[in-house]
């Protein structure tokens, strides 16, 4: 038998990361801050909060496009609009 962690559940090891992303989201801005929150989103969604995962995509899409082009990661809107519509069409 090996010693160490007991095996944890998908949804229990996801736990402790969204602590620390919610205080990145609170610090970080403009471009930095929809990487942060296509971070989060991929954390709440492996954690199986698909609703909270959906919302925080959303966010992203919107905070992308509200930055001048020049400030926006080329290719990061896009990128952004194909994640939420796959999360959509899966939580549908």
């Amino acid at each position: 038998m090996k010693r160490g962690k007991k095996n944890e559940s998908g949804k229990e090891k996801w736990m402790p990361l969204l602590e620390p992303i919610a205080s990145a989201e609170s610090l970080a801005y403009g471009p930095r801050k929809s990487r942060v929150l296509s971070l989060a989103a991929e954390i709440r969604e492996a954690a199986g909060n698909l609703v909270a995962a959906d919302a925080t995509r959303k966010a992203v899409v919107e905070l992308l496009s509200t930055l001048p082009e020049a400030r926006r990661p080329k290719g990061a809107l896009e990128a952004a609009v194909k994640a939420l519509s796959k999360s959509t069409d899966s939580t549908q």
